[in-house]
């Protein structure tokens, strides 16, 4: 993404937050073509704001239903009108990516637009819910997921729950996210240069992905499992972080190799931490996930483990928005306000030149115009209004 890029995407975020609060509430009064609830059902016609007495009709459960329902309502009558889907409040926790495609546009006369029913506060969780509210049901009286493994620390069978491996990994304890095991330690009082390593001797010439660190500071020896250990790392001069699994450590030279490149190179002074390695797990609020077992060691903050609430990610992308590179086809006059997001990496945009695809490993938006009046929703933006007169390049 160049500059001009990332500078018209936050004039066009500032201009939805600002002359959306002007317009958001009379936009909201209107009726809706569609609702969603979370006491809704995607078999029910998803015309009415709250299920009906008898129970045999309402909103439906999900927004993939939703988007489903204007795709039919589109292909049966046109698009002759705008569509609005009404999200009520709550929590909605998604199984998959909800993916838009160009089949989901509207039109500059007919935008089709997602927002939060009026004075509700819906919010989008790629998250599951292990124990507390919306948990697993326990097989027998007074079972919990949880199982105690060794002093503070506990463990959870996630393949017994049908999770696989994680995408992204995060993990929230009444809806505060805890710091994964990790060294050295998290330093709340000194954010910014409390709790990191730096890299030794002036690290690789040159190199992106082979980190030298101090002996005296950093034994991965310790590690069991170093492949399933990941480096938080801010290279060059700070500029941003990224995270990397290792793939190889070299303890005779103490150099770990990561399994793809940093964005810059890992010069002198670059700062770093290790995370995900059980070894590291000494700190209440502290978790380890071992992929290769299917098990989630957990330090609870707490000593209310059993009446508190844990939500761990499995979904890496709760919105995709994606463009049909063959016919050259993007989303347009399609939005989203007024709902929040959490527990996973939010929005990822497929948009690119017709010759380039997105990384993989990073959301993007591409210099290209090719995703037209969108306003996406990320896992940092909590949109308090709407607006659909924008283009983002």
């Amino acid at each position: 993404m160049n500059y001009r890029s990332q500078l018209m995407i936050r004039v066009v975020v500032a201009a939805a937050l600002v002359v959306g609060t002007i317009t958001c509430s009379g936009a909201q009064a209107a009726d809706a073509n569609f609702y969603v609830a979370t006491n809704g059902n995607d078999t029910w016609s998803g015309r009415l704001p709250a299920p009906n007495a008898a129970g045999t009709d309402g909103p439906f459960a999900t927004l993939t239903r939703a988007r489903d329902a204007i795709r039919e309502l589109k292909v049966a009558e046109g698009l002759r009108q705008p569509l609005k889907v009404l999200v009520r409040g709550g929590t909605y926790y998604l199984s998959e990516t909800l993916i838009f495609g160009p089949q989901d546009s509207g039109t500059a006369s007919f935008p089709i637009t997602y927002m939060a029913y009026a004075g509700e506060k819906p919010i989008l969780s790629g998250g599951r819910v292990i124990t507390g509210p919306r948990g697993p049901k326990p097989a027998t009286a007074g079972e919990s997921a949880w199982k105690p493994y060794q002093g503070q620390i506990w463990q959870c069978d996630l393949k017994a729950l049908g999770i696989g491996e994680l995408p992204r990994k995060q993990l929230f304890y009444n809806g505060e996210r805890q710091p994964m095991a990790r060294f050295p330690n998290l330093e709340p009082q000194r954010p910014r240069t409390g709790g990191f390593l730096y890299v030794f001797q002036g690290g690789v010439k040159g190199s992106k992905n082979l980190l030298r660190y101090d002996p005296a500071k950093l034994d991965p020896s310790r590690w069991a499992k170093p492949t399933l250990v990941e480096v938080n790392v801010f290279p060059y001069h700070n500029w941003n972080n990224i995270i990397i699994p290792i793939t190889e450590i070299d303890q005779a030279n103490h150099i770990i190799a990561l399994a793809s490149d940093a964005n810059y190179q890992l010069i002198r002074d670059t700062r770093f931490y290790i995370q995900n390695a059980f070894e590291e797990l000494d700190a209440p609020g502290e978790w380890y996930v071992d992929d290769e077992a299917g098990t989630l060691y957990f330090w609870p903050p707490d000593d209310n483990l059993a009446r508190s609430q844990v939500v761990i990610s499995v979904v890496g992308n709760m919105i995709d928005i994606r463009r049909d590179g063959d016919k050259n086809a993007a989303v347009r006059h399609c939005a989203s306000g007024a709902l929040r997001s959490r527990t996973a990496g939010a929005m990822r945009s497929s948009c690119g030149t017709p010759s380039t695809a997105p990384s993989p490993s990073a959301p993007s938006l591409m210099s290209a115009p090719v995703c037209q009046s969108v306003v996406p929703i990320t896992a940092w933006w909590e949109m308090t209004s709407l607006i659909l007169a924008a283009t983002v390049y």
